[in-house]
């Protein structure tokens, strides 16, 4: 609204819409309705107002002061009559114009009553408007506060997401790793069978082959042995004849008994052998129960790292469905990443077994 009062078009506008308005009801109107249509200041329209009231009024009639004494002399009987007549009607004019006044006065105390109420009217807006402001600011402080918030959680969700996601697919990686390492105990496992099956052949043929060697020994002393039994049985009969080759018997005796130890000797060593193959074979077939305990083993981790991979990929398909849910999510895959680490921690004592 306008507030300077040396504008014309603002006093135009404010006498043209009191005008209006007293033409349209036929009384005074009110200073806030010619303030309302001529959408001005009210304290422009009020002292406008004012000014557009008084030129509405009666102006006063000056009054007469005492005749002077000269028209007194000149004219005392001949005013006289004249006198008492303007007397009265001056008197008469003034209490018009006082009444006129009083009037005015009716009418600005009427203003006055008006513009306070206006005023106050105005007051009350002024305050409800400011308090309908203050909860709006509040409204909208709490609204910035929350959506903050809210951010805050989702950027939280977004970020525990993919941390998610990224141990799914390190879940994933492990078991293709555990994939890999168990095919390499399945090879290693069918090589140490092959080897101990080779093993077992090369032994039980080397036994073999000891035990047709030890046989054929032992027959050869057992020849030996006869003919030098049959020899002293000959030597005793023909003693008396042969005493000279007693000497040569008993020394052929002698070496024949050196042999026979000597053959008892490779005998035992040959039951030391087989002994020490025998527990060779023992040895690798306890590797081989080994192997594949350690084998059950890794097929068990296999299935159980799947069983783990899968849970991880449902568990963040439902986290990108149920954002709500993600405080639960993130509990359930630290747990599953607790039982994973347990499971993995056999895989740290492999490589001791496999080098024994």
């Amino acid at each position: 609204m306008e507030k300077s009062s040396g504008n014309p078009d603002v006093r135009a506008r404010i006498i043209a819409a009191a005008e209006e308005l007293y033409e349209e009801h036929g009384t005074v109107p009110l200073v806030t309705d010619v303030r309302a249509r001529a959408k001005c200041d009210m304290g422009i329209c009020s002292k406008v107002f004012r000014e557009w009231r008084l030129q509405q009024g009666a102006k006063p009639t000056p009054l007469a002061v005492e005749v002077p004494d000269p028209v007194k002399q000149a004219h005392i009987e001949a005013v006289a009559i004249i006198w008492t007549a303007a007397q009265g009607q001056a008197n008469a004019s003034l209490r018009e114009a006082e009444a006129k006044w009083e009037l005015e006065r009716a009418d600005n105390e009427e203003m006055r009553l008006q513009l306070s109420e206006a005023y106050d009217g105005a007051r009350t807006d002024a305050e409800e408007a400011r308090s309908t402001l203050d909860e709006v600011l509040r409204a909208k402080d709490s609204l910035t506060q929350q959506n903050q918030v809210l951010a805050q959680q989702l950027a939280e969700v977004r970020e525990g997401l993919v941390q998610q996601t990224t141990r799914a697919d390190e879940n994933e990686r492990r078991a293709n790793d555990l994939k890999d390492e168990l095919r390499n105990a399945h090879e290693e496992t069918a090589g140490v069978r092959q080897e101990l099956s080779q093993a077992r052949l090369t032994h039980l043929a080397e036994l073999d082959q000891q035990k047709a060697v030890a046989a054929e020994q032992i027959e050869r002393l057992n020849e030996k042995l006869a003919s030098t039994k049959a020899r002293l049985e000959a030597a005793n009969e023909q003693s008396e004849i042969r005493a000279a080759a007693l000497s040569d018997t008993q020394a052929k005796l002698a070496q024949a008994q050196a042999q026979a130890d000597t053959a008892s000797d490779e005998l035992q060593r040959v039951r030391v052998a087989l002994e020490d193959k025998q527990q060779q074979a023992e040895g690798l077939q306890q590797q081989a129960a080994t192997l594949g305990a350690q084998l059950t083993e890794l097929q068990r981790s296999h299935a159980a790292l799947q069983g783990d991979a899968e849970k991880s990929r449902q568990v963040a398909d439902e986290s990108s469905r149920e954002l709500a849910k993600v405080s639960g999510v993130l509990e359930a895959v630290q747990a599953q990443k607790a039982e994973l680490m347990s499971l993995m921690a056999p895989k740290s004592a492999r490589p001791s077994k496999k080098s024994e």
